[in-house]
């Protein structure tokens, strides 16, 4: 679970591990020394957002959201536009917050927050039939996750479209990735490497009762 941060609303929720404590400010950068007031200005503005958000007023969020950028582009202010588009149904407006926020922050609880909105886009390439565009977005969260229970979930979804794709050996391999079986993720690919490289036939004996 990702720690929470002074200057994140207190109702931010578990999936960044948000304590129930009153707001406390923000935390000193080089930009809110430089401008205290604009800065702390888009801060409280920020959590005024967030409240809205928690309401599900998403248009009043949003709209409260575009006033605290005016006053700084911090990327916890360019973090919650993005949750408040996802909210929204915007995806692709979200991923480019997102990453306007990863512009200028490696928190892992902002890249776990992309990683869910990718797998959401998956599920929509996968509705329209663009399997590979859902398997390319699946792959970007995986390395983007540092959430092991989000970790299972995504390769749960990339083992049902590689199914639709008729991948069997890679959805075999997902699924036991999901339920975290690496040693036999191990083990099958180790028995497939022999398949694939021997030119000698393979004999299986399963019985025999019925020898000559």
């Amino acid at each position: 679970m990702d720690e929470w941060h002074v200057g994140d609303p207190a109702d931010w929720g578990d999936h960044v591990g948000v304590p129930d404590i009153p707001y406390m400010g923000y935390l000193q950068d080089e930009e809110e020394e430089q401008k205290p007031n604009r800065v702390s200005k888009a801060h409280q503005l920020r959590a005024e957002a967030w409240a809205l958000r928690e309401n599900g007023r998403f248009q009043d969020a949003l709209n409260v959201i575009n006033r605290a950028l005016e006053y700084s582009r911090h990327w916890k202010v360019l973090n919650v536009k993005a949750i408040i588009l996802e909210d929204m149904g915007r995806y692709d407006e979200a991923l480019r917050y997102y990453d306007l926020a990863l512009g200028n922050t490696d928190a892992q609880y902002i890249k776990d927050n992309k990683a869910r909105l990718l797998e959401r886009m998956a599920w929509q390439d996968k509705y329209s039939q663009d399997y590979q565009r859902a398997l390319d977005k699946l792959n970007q969260a995986l390395k983007l996750t540092g959430d092991e229970e989000d970790r299972c979930e995504f390769f749960k979804t990339k083992a049902r479209i590689l199914a639709l794709m008729g991948k069997k050996r890679e959805t075999y391999i997902c699924n036991m990735l999901a339920n975290l079986q690496y040693d036999k993720v191990d083990e099958f690919e180790s028995q497939s490497k022999i398949i694939d490289e021997t030119r000698n036939p393979l004999v299986c004996i399963a019985g025999r009762n019925h020898y000559g």
